[in-house]
């Protein structure tokens, strides 16, 4: 999965958290409501550190930072094409003198 969106209508229909593991395997949560039963303890701890909201709130600090590498990207690039420049238009001043 490419386009992390993907992951909000999921997580955005999902019982809302904070979720939390208790001991029997479990995922509750607010009101103690179980959203899962697991094979062991560190499974339920991991789903509840993944409710709807951190999920969401981790896309969206994902599709952040690609935002703004590809915005870098693209300055360095502007920048490396007006160095050129500047490379080329000295190298024809001195031809010129």
């Amino acid at each position: 999965m490419t386009d992390y969106t993907e992951l909000k209508k999921p997580a955005g229909d999902a019982t809302p958290g904070p979720w939390s593991s208790e001991p029997g395997n479990l995922v509750v949560c607010p009101g103690n409501d179980v959203i899962a039963v697991t094979n062991n303890n560190c499974n339920a701890a991991f789903i509840a550190a993944a409710d709807p909201q951190t999920v969401i709130g981790l896309a969206k600090e994902l599709m952040d930072l690609k935002f703004a590498r590809d915005t870098a990207y693209k300055l360095l690039n502007k920048n490396e094409l007006l160095s050129y420049a500047l490379i080329m238009a000295k190298r024809l001043e001195q031809s010129h003198s």
